[in-house]
């Protein structure tokens, strides 16, 4: 699971929590050239919290399918992680992602997920944004999205206006975090044991 963190702060700014209610806002990756692939397993995520309340109209990414994709792919938004409460969810079938990129549905353009009502979001509340599909590993099947995981998540109003935000960096899983600490240890212990024994 590809998961960034994109924590929405005032960043200095004092903006009444009412212009957040009065615009619908929209996800996004920003990303243009690194892309990952979405199929059944392989889902892309987003962790966010917001300081206000403001409204999702769901989410604008830079995506492409493979030639014998078939399966629909999917935009959930979680209340707390995926498969904690389920806040708003879009399915596209095949037709209909394929539709938007039309004539070429295997090359990079930007598909819409937009939810038939904008949900809100509640300040303070930490959210999950995933795209997934049951789709085949094989990659003619797979669906394909510029993004990667360091790619932060972006919300913006139709006007590219971004709600004002402070991106923070990916936290590794604690089993990557472990093995990079097991290795620097072993590292220190290498080089401080081979300059004892340079001065004996």
């Amino acid at each position: 699971m590809r998961v960034s963190s994109l924590f929405l702060a005032i960043a200095g700014l004092i903006v009444p929590a009412a212009s957040f209610a009065d615009t619908i806002y929209y996800v996004s990756t920003g990303q243009s050239n690194a892309n990952t692939t979405i199929d059944a397993d392989h889902t892309s995520s987003w962790v966010f919290s917001s300081p206000s309340n403001f409204d999702l109209g769901g989410g604008k990414f830079v995506m492409k399918e493979g030639s014998g994709t078939s399966a629909p792919s999917t935009l959930s938004i979680w209340l707390g992680n995926i498969g904690d409460t389920l806040v708003a969810s879009l399915s596209l079938t095949e037709s209909a992602f394929c539709a938007q990129l039309a004539p070429h549905c295997g090359q990079y353009a930007e598909v819409d997920y937009f939810f038939e009502t904008p949900v809100t979001l509640n300040g303070g509340s930490s959210y999950t944004v995933a795209l997934s599909s049951s789709a085949g590993t094989n990659g003619s099947e797979q669906y394909f999205i510029k993004a990667d995981d360091t790619t932060p998540l972006i919300i913006a109003d139709a006007g590219g206006n971004v709600l004002p935000a402070e991106v923070t960096p990916d936290v590794p899983e604690p089993s990557t975090t472990g093995l990079y600490l097991v290795g620097l240890a072993g590292i220190v212990l290498y080089t401080n044991r081979k300059r004892l024994t340079a001065t004996r």
